[in-house]
């Protein structure tokens, strides 16, 4: 698919060295005009060099893409920038595919619209990616998300990486990484064919890629910033809004059918192989039995039997309390009387 690309900045970049390799960091926005200008500001405030940045908007019809090339245009540092515009919005998958095939960096640091990179971020992910020996296919850190009651850092369930591999995707927890930290080896993006459209989910296809096919590195530390608000965190999770559910659900369908035609790559000797394919092929079954009905909206009988579906059948590597409590904001019952009830029975079964 065509789309408008510009290059502004230091359009005379350097290729980069075995030291000091050429990084791109790539910002993906859509419909963000409220909060893009942060993210943008934070990647031309990066102290790595040689630089490359993206910013690309994914057909917005708001002032998305006009903030960038004006943001763009207005840039007079180290850096060179494209912008890019998606003639038709892709959804997240393909986007990210779209940006990776025009990236000149060994790494893509990415960063969404309302992610707040600290300024040496790129310079700790290389600093961490060549101690490894330039071999990590991903690298991440801990972040930090705006809350009600402040900031709280958050450190990834899977800081630790000793499991073997697919045994480590078979029990592990469902977000291994943090999507909004994460920076990807090229080669994730030129060694496995294209995501596959129709998804606003990419994360998980290239933490399983990840896993798949090299080390992973892990830095202790915050270098992304999200201003994610506790108020609004389940909004699109309701199934009262069934387009925005299913679409989630949708998603995650996809990705995981994604991830299992990335498996064709994988030797057929490889631990477990056999039995992750089953593992997709199921997650993929039991999903789609999450779909609801966009016509009409569920009876509270509906929805409590929902519920309880979803603590028992939904395909989530989650403790009872974690299922639980997703289940019931899911179900929109996060402001009943019953909410807290149920927490208190789930932190007794667990």
């Amino acid at each position: 698919m065509d789309a408008v690309i510009r290059t502004y900045g230091n359009t005379n970049l350097p290729d980069g060295t075995a030291e000091l390799p050429l990084v791109t960091f790539a910002v993906f926005g859509y419909m963000q005009e409220h909060c893009i200008r942060d993210a943008l500001a934070a990647g031309l405030a990066q102290n790595y060099s040689p630089l490359e940045i993206i910013m690309s908007d994914d057909c917005s019809t708001d002032k998305t893409f006009q903030l960038m090339e004006t943001i763009a245009k207005d840039y007079h540092g180290p850096h060179k920038i494209l912008i890019r515009r998606s003639e038709v919005n892709l959804g997240t998958a393909l986007h990210v595919s779209a940006v990776a095939s025009i990236a000149k960096g060994a790494l893509i640091v990415v960063a969404a619209g309302d992610d707040t990179s600290l300024p040496n971020r790129c310079e700790a992910i290389v600093e961490r990616w060549t101690k490894a020996g330039q071999t990590a296919v991903l690298v991440h850190s801990d972040m930090e998300v705006m809350t009600s009651n402040g900031v709280e850092r958050l450190t990834p369930p899977l800081a630790d990486h000793e499991s073997g591999a697919i045994d480590l995707l078979l029990k592990g927890p469902n977000v291994a990484f943090f999507a909004p930290t994460c920076a990807y080896a090229i080669e994730l993006f030129k060694d496995y064919d294209p995501l596959f459209g129709g998804s606003i989910i990419e994360d998980g296809v290239l933490s399983v890629r990840a896993i798949l096919s090299g080390s992973i590195e892990y830095i202790p530390i915050p270098l992304v910033r999200q201003g994610r608000y506790e108020s609004s965190s389940s909004n699109d999770l309701q199934v009262h809004t069934p387009a925005r559910w299913n679409r989630l659900v949708r998603s995650r369908i996809v990705a995981s059918c994604n991830s299992l035609h990335d498996l064709i790559r994988i030797d057929e000797s490889a631990k477990n192989k056999k039995k992750l394919e089953k593992f997709l092929r199921r997650r993929i079954a039991v999903l789609g039995r999450f779909i609801i009905p966009e016509h009409r909206n569920m009876s509270n009988f509906e929805c409590i039997k929902f519920c309880i579906n979803l603590v028992i059948f939904y395909p989530i590597n989650a403790s009872i309390l974690r299922r639980v409590k997703f289940s019931l904001i899911a179900c929109g019952f996060k402001s009943s009387r019953y909410y807290k009830f149920f927490l208190g029975a789930a932190k007794k079964w667990r």
